[in-house]
């Protein structure tokens, strides 16, 4: 998918999160009333990130909320979050 390459081509690892991941496991699909893909990254690749974005913008995404926490971009009446999870280190 458009997703899947944009942050392939630019190296970031991400994951499925929230109800995109409960659909994942429990529906093997997704939740029916769930209106968007939730998606998470490192805040270490925020800059990759900001390309991926840019990325996808050239796929026919637009994005109408960015920030250092939270992209969220919009295409074909769907909707993508991805949410950006500090890595903390263990004491």
């Amino acid at each position: 998918t458009a997703l899947h390459e944009a942050f392939a081509e630019h190296g970031v690892t991400f994951w499925l999160r929230d109800g995109s991941a409960l659909g994942a496991y429990r529906e093997r699909g997704i939740v029916p009333h769930d209106d968007d893909i939730d998606i998470g990254v490192w805040a270490d690749d925020v800059p990759r990130v900001r390309r991926v974005v840019a990325a996808l913008e050239q796929r026919g995404f637009v994005t109408y909320r960015s920030d250092d926490w939270m992209f969220k971009l919009f295409k074909d009446w769907e909707t993508v979050e991805i949410c950006v999870s500090a890595a903390f280190a263990a004491p």
